[in-house]
């Protein structure tokens, strides 16, 4: 059996300990309201001092463009047309994938991209080469399947 003196010495130590914990916690929200007050403060006064040193620069007024002689003929002067001359794409360097990886990598980069194939430029397509063990690996896809349910 639990003896009177057992359990008011159990009741003493949770009393005191709980009074500790809510005095620290208050401490720390006093601090704490301290801290944030004493920052909004210097921002504020850095604000108006800036605000005050853009007001007491004094700008001059614009002056007005000389004015234009007007031009008797009109001139005309040819404009050579842009001509775009094909541009060879380098060779595509393919290491450790497949072609249908490479198609659907070309592709998905296309559609993020929101541009044509053509207008893109693949220079190599490569496997990264990681020392990874089977926990990260594992992790990894793990990461990847819970993000694709919430897209």
């Amino acid at each position: 059996m639990i003896s009177l003196e057992t359990l008011q010495i159990g009741l003493d130590t949770t009393l005191v300990g709980m009074g500790m914990v809510f005095l620290v916690l208050i401490t720390l929200a006093i601090i704490t309201w301290l801290l944030s007050s004493i920052v909004d403060g210097s921002v504020s006064r850095k604000q108006d001092r800036n605000e005050a040193q853009q007001t007491t620069y004094f700008t001059a007024p614009p002056q007005a463009p000389p004015p234009v002689k007007p031009i008797e003929a009109p001139i005309t002067v040819p404009v050579p047309v842009p001509v775009a001359l094909p541009v060879p794409a380098p060779a595509l360097i393919v290491k450790g994938v497949n072609a249908k990886t490479v198609a659907a990598i070309i592709g998905a980069v296309s559609i993020a991209c929101e541009k044509p194939v053509d207008q893109l430029r693949f220079i190599a397509i490569r496997r990264a080469q990681t020392t990874a063990n089977a926990w990260s690996s594992s992790s990894t896809a793990d990461i990847i399947a819970n993000r694709q349910a919430y897209l």
